[in-house]
């Protein structure tokens, strides 16, 4: 938003230097701050870039309305949803409304209805009506924000294809999960320990982030991901020209309120359908710089001599940065300055694409690293101390994990939920299958990075249990046993937590190793560095988990058969069982015998 910039990219000529830039070609203005033109300097189009059509055809229109629900809030001076959801099934009706929505993609031309936004403020946490304390959403017009959203699919299917998203950045990514990221950051600082290196490890949120864009850097950054020219012109255009109202509980204003001057209003708007792959486009730059200037943990796998890297941590605005050194012999006080370079780029990098970290992460015990606030102003980052758990994307993590502060949490979790499952009246059929499709749900989310044991799932299950199994009809002091066994075995058929964690476990194990991604490959680096570590001969998951390591798997298994059929229990398992390994079959036959009779 500063000069030299914001002429050379808004004013006459923008559309070509901005080409220049993505070429690379353009000479960077002297005088910038550091982060900043390492950002420039990344804003290059890949190797592997190609210039794609956008067209829009009258079969995707009527395919996009047909999923749209009509009830989704739009921009009330134009057709609602409904009317286009009607007019899909017109074949007349669908052709003239592709044609007007591709008409302003290949001219640039912005209709009139289209630039009305209709702003509401929603509390960002439940009880909380401070206006600081609120997060705007903007309204858009229906045919607008369907242009949007198309524009924000196809870049990301772009940028999918060529492979230029960092593998840090998880968010609005198809096939990615949040808990997926949260299990590479904690198989990260499972790697740290294993080498015994010293890392600053950095968490910060970007403040407002959606609204706080630039325009110009958004618009170079689509076109970085395959978008033409003329599509993020018109959808900038339109908040550049938009006519703001207010929504409250007493109604809509009538009046409108824009930019006092020629600079528009920045940021792309909460609500808006492509702001997530906006936000995508700009944090793969930011990472891209992150990586070229040598920011983050290397290293190689133990056996197969493989090198593997992490830099960043993103999940939407939601980042972690961290620095390590080769050296182990680096103390966490010699890494400081790193990590001080590290945040300085990163905060930098946002501050350059118009926004700012979070104040809120500031904090109440002194540390050694500082950010600039957006008020200008130096503070103080919190400093936790590595056994110091914190919530982040919605676990409870700290690099020496004990697994107590996931325990408090979850168990608090389930409190909350027998406190409001209490009062609710519900026939007794309803209440298993409740039980089973919202606590154990919330339960579940965290399974796949949870190490607690099954003593521990019972005091998480026991406030669940005690408020809703006299609700179905069952005494609250009723066999666990039973509760958590199948109802083919006559039991409740509630699965058993621990049994969900360890399934999990499993799934992530085959899911990650057989696909390669980048979780998968922090697994084998951590696998071959306990193989290291305990000096055993063959993989860990292909040990016996006897002590004496004679009895094998097979043999063990054709015991638990015999036994079980002498019971009346027929069981049936493919052999082998899904490719799992010897010891992960144990295990589950563990599972399933304690479920059955606790005496086998």
């Amino acid at each position: 938003m500063s000069e030299p910039l914001y002429t050379m990219f808004t004013g006459p000529g923008a559309d070509n230097n901005q080409q220049l830039l993505l070429e690379g070609k353009l000479p960077i203005p002297g005088g910038l701050a550091y982060p900043t033109q390492a950002f420039l300097r990344h804003c290059r189009l890949h190797d592997s870039y190609r210039p794609r059509p956008f067209p829009l055809t009258v079969e995707e229109h009527v395919d996009f309305w047909s999923r749209t629900p009509e009830n989704k809030g739009s921009e009330p001076h134009d057709l609602h949803n409904g009317h286009f959801k009607a007019g899909a099934l017109s074949e007349l009706l669908a052709s003239c409304d592709t044609a007007f929505r591709d008409l302003p993609l290949h001219s640039g031309h912005v209709p009139e209805l289209w630039k009305n936004l209709m702003n509401f403020a929603i509390e960002k946490k439940p009880g909380d009506f401070r206006p600081q304390g609120m997060r705007t959403i903007q309204l858009f017009n229906s045919e607008a924000q369907a242009n949007y959203k198309k524009a924000g699919r196809a870049a990301m299917k772009n940028a999918e294809e060529d492979d230029i998203i960092p593998k840090g950045q998880c968010g609005s990514r198809k096939q990615h999960q949040s808990i997926d990221l949260a299990l590479s950051k904690r198989l990260i600082w499972d790697s740290l320990i294993l080498e015994r290196r010293s890392s600053g490890w950095i968490s910060n949120d970007a403040k407002s982030c959606f609204d706080r864009i630039v325009h110009w850097v958004a618009k170079t950054a689509l076109r970085r991901f395959g978008l033409p020219v003329t599509v993020t012109n018109l959808m900038f255009d339109i908040l550049a020209k938009a006519k703001h109202r207010v929504r409250t509980g007493f109604g809509d204003s009538d009046r409108t309120f824009g930019p006092t001057g020629d600079v528009p209003f920045q940021g792309c708007g909460q609500g808006n359908g492509a702001g997530p792959c906006i936000w995508v486009a700009i944090s793969a730059i930011l990472i891209d710089a992150m990586e070229a200037e040598g920011f983050g943990y290397k290293s190689r796998t133990a056996l197969t001599n493989e090198e593997f890297f992490a830099s960043c941590f993103c999940f939407v605005d939601d980042t972690d940065v961290m620095e390590s050194n080769d050296n182990v012999e680096t103390t966490g006080e010699d890494l400081l300055p790193s990590a001080q370079s590290a945040l300085d780029l990163w905060s930098g990098g946002i501050s350059a694409t118009g926004g700012a970290i979070n104040p809120a992460k500031k904090a109440e015990m002194p540390g050694e690293l500082t950010l600039q606030e957006p008020t200008g102003l130096w503070a103080t980052l919190q400093r936790l101390q590595p056994d110091e758990a914190e919530r982040t994307l919605g676990v409870m993590m700290a690099p020496l994990e004990t697994g107590t502060a996931q325990h408090l949490a979850l168990r608090e979790k389930a409190k909350n939920w027998a406190a409001k499952f209490r009062p609710q009246h519900l026939l007794c059929y309803d209440v298993l299958p409740l039980i089973k499709a919202t606590a154990l749900k919330t339960l579940e989310y965290v399974m796949p990075l949870s190490t607690l044991g099954r003593s521990d799932w019972a005091s998480i299950m026991s406030p669940i249990l005690q408020a809703s199994l006299h609700k179905a009809g069952v005494c609250c002091s009723f066999p666990r046993v039973v509760v958590f066994a199948p109802l083919k075995y006559q039991g409740l058929g509630i699965p058993h937590p621990f049994a969900l964690q360890v399934f999990h476990h499993l799934s992530v194990l085959m899911r990650h190793s057989a696909n390669r991604t980048k979780t998968g490959q922090y697994l084998e680096a951590n696998l071959q560095s306990h193989q290291l570590e305990t000096g055993t001969s063959f993989p860990l998951l292909q040990q016996e988990p006897t002590n004496t390591g004679i009895l094998a798997s097979e043999t063990w298994l054709k015991r638990v058969w015999i036994k079980l059929d002498s019971l009346g229990i027929r069981v049936e398992i493919s052999s082998p069982p899904l490719s799992l390994h010897r010891a992960n079959d144990r295990l589950l036959m563990d599972i399933f015998i304690d479920a059955v009779d606790p005496a086998l």
